[in-house]
């Protein structure tokens, strides 16, 4: 008697869950963002900072994947255009900077970045970004500068 009550039970709670559906349409509409941001990388014109202004570019849609804005295509799509420019970048020796322990000022990696973010009113605020590499696992990477400098960015943007 309990091996066939037991059966039905189980026969009940299949057939229940199979049956169900669930059915969910997401729409999404870019204008309706608070916190779509357009990346406006203005060195790309200087052949000289290019590839920095990428490398930061790059670095910055990284670090915008994992906080609460979102990086837009088009800058129609955006509510705010983050503008920014490389003034000053060298690249400095990772094998100087390996060897010296980080001691060695020539031997540094530095970025230096003017940034303006910019709204339908006008600009809302301007800011520059320093940072540097001087020491470090395997002396310090390329890549961990431009790191910093996006956190540093998104850390700016709090505010608004």
């Amino acid at each position: 008697m309990t091996q066939r009550f037991f059966l039905l039970a189980l026969t009940m709670i299949l057939l229940l869950t199979a049956c169900t559906h669930v059915e969910s349409t997401t729409h999404k509409r870019w204008t309706e963002h608070r916190n779509t941001v357009f990346l406006n990388h203005l060195t790309e014109s200087h052949d000289a900072l290019a590839g920095p202004g990428l490398k930061l570019k790059l670095a910055l849609e990284e670090e915008f994947r994992n906080s609460l804005y979102i990086v837009a295509i088009e800058p129609a799509d955006a509510r705010w255009e983050l503008k920014f420019k490389i003034d000053r970048y060298a690249e400095g020796s990772r094998l100087g900077r390996f060897f010296s322990f980080g001691l060695s000022d020539s031997a540094e990696a530095h970025l230096v970045v003017k940034i303006a973010l910019m709204g339908k009113q006008g600009m809302l605020g301007a800011w520059e970004v320093h940072t540097r590499v001087s020491g470090g696992l395997l002396g310090g990477s390329e890549h961990q500068l431009y790191k910093m400098a996006a956190r540093q960015i998104r850390q700016h943007l709090r505010g608004y």
